[in-house]
């Protein structure tokens, strides 16, 4: 994975506030690749085009943005294996 430039973090950061502060969002998941934003979460279509348009009103028109459904994500990525205790519990 390449460094994410200032710019890249910038954008993310600034749309993950908006989400937080506009669509009561508690805990945006955004990444920005390149000119693509991609918000993992519940966002409908009506908020997304709300959203493009604050960005199109701030000088951000160059973004486009993708919603990911939170049920596409896996949240406990790999094989989930647990450890053996190492004391007695008691």
């Amino acid at each position: 994975m390449a460094a994410e430039s200032a710019d890249e973090s910038f954008i993310r950061g600034y749309v993950a506030a908006i989400l937080q502060q506009q669509f009561k969002m508690a805990a945006p998941a955004v990444r920005v690749e390149g000119r693509l934003i991609t918000i993992a979460g519940d966002v409908n279509d009506s908020d997304r085009k709300k959203l493009q348009a604050i960005l199109d009103e701030h000088g951000y028109g160059q973004y486009r943005l993708v919603v990911e459904e939170i049920s596409a994500l896996e949240w406990f990525p790999g094989p989930s294996e647990i450890l053996p205790l190492l004391a007695d519990p008691r």
